[in-house]
């Protein structure tokens, strides 16, 4: 199905369970190596791209030669590194951080939903695992949440001249442990290992009390970014499908 058009909108996920919930709510449709179909009035592609900046960028280039969107909305999981956050709760980034201190502006769509929190997210290429961490992290930084892709795909996107907006749903709080084996527990293609997890589980049991939490803050953070993809789609589709904003626009 060529999806290519006037204001097609592409969604990003590293893993398969953070947009696994928009793919069965909106019935999007396996399409060579990507789905496709429509969330209200806008045509929509969304790929999974796996874990990592390189695998992200990659992944988007793929994306935005074969189907040219309009405007890319990238979701995933975070962990918080405030700690007034929970399970579940999904930050807008109006911007992103590197561990070196550089920040870069995404594009925001309009004045979000109030449980929302709009704020800086920090992106680094490790797994952030204990609460020791995050605190100290937070304290560099002054970010709220962390996650790997997202600064790597606000700069690609940058070079392509792409729109793009950034939505991370948080999976573990700030005081939760993470067992730092979870870094191995995604496949290349972003599902998860569920045999490395039963393993892991198997030789230390008494990670289930981190395993549990993670394993229902992320059926939480998928509801969230279900969410996200609803709302993004519904204020493009209204911006994109009138002509006198079309005319106008100038998103970068």
């Amino acid at each position: 199905m060529d999806m290519a058009g006037p204001w097609t909108i592409g969604v990003i996920a590293a893993l398969s369970q953070e947009i696994r919930g928009a793919i069965r709510r909106f019935k999007l449709q396996p399409d060579t190596g990507r789905y496709s179909g429509q969330v209200g009035v806008c045509p929509v592609v969304a790929a999974i791209s796996g874990i990592g900046t390189q695998r992200a960028c990659a992944c988007l280039d793929r994306l935005l030669a074969s189907c040219r969107p309009r405007w890319m909305v990238s979701i995933g999981f975070a962990g918080a590194l405030d700690p007034s956050l929970v399970a579940g709760d999904l930050v807008v980034a109006g911007a992103i951080r590197n561990d070196q201190g550089a920040i870069l502006r995404t594009d925001l769509l309009a004045e979000t939903p109030g449980a929302w929190r709009r704020a800086t997210l920090l992106a680094v290429d490790h797994l952030v695992n204990t609460p020791q961490l995050k605190r100290r992290l937070r304290a560099a930084h002054q970010a709220v949440a962390v996650d790997m892709e997202s600064y790597a795909l606000v700069q690609r996107a940058r070079q392509h001249g792409v729109p793009i907006s950034a939505f991370r749903a948080i999976v573990d709080p700030a005081e939760l442990r993470v067992p730092a084996a979870a870094g191995q527990w995604v496949k290349d293609d972003g599902t998860t290992d569920t045999a490395a997890v039963w393993r892991h589980l198997a030789a230390r049991p008494w990670d289930l009390s981190s395993v549990v939490p993670l394993a229902i803050g992320a059926r939480r953070a998928t509801a969230a970014l279900t969410e996200a993809v609803a709302w993004s789609c519904g204020v493009l589709g209204r911006r994109f499908s009138d002509p006198a904003a079309c005319a106008s626009e100038n998103p970068l």
